[in-house]
């Protein structure tokens, strides 16, 4: 009921001039594409990013890995530690 009469009475101020707040601020129709085309492309860019971070930390493994298969404990290449 409450509801209902707050709306009404905001209405009412509305129509007599009283009341000028707009809540709804609408973008014309070519600004809420764009913002929508702009939000499309973040995501695939994101999307692009967190893929490429997955094969970057993927490679520097196997460098790693080829790394250790590579020198032996005995090899003079070796780091110091492996010796």
């Amino acid at each position: 009921m409450k509801r209902t009469l707050a709306s009404d009475l905001m209405k009412a101020l509305r129509q007599l001039g009283f009341l000028k707040l707009n809540f709804r601020q609408e973008a014309p129709p070519v600004e809420e594409d764009r913002v929508l085309t702009l939000f499309r492309n973040r995501a695939e860019l994101k999307k692009a990013y967190g893929g490429l971070e997955d094969e970057i930390y993927r490679l520097k493994e196997r460098i790693k890995q080829r790394a250790g298969t590579l020198s032996g404990p005995g090899d003079p290449g070796a780091p110091v530690g492996n010796r």
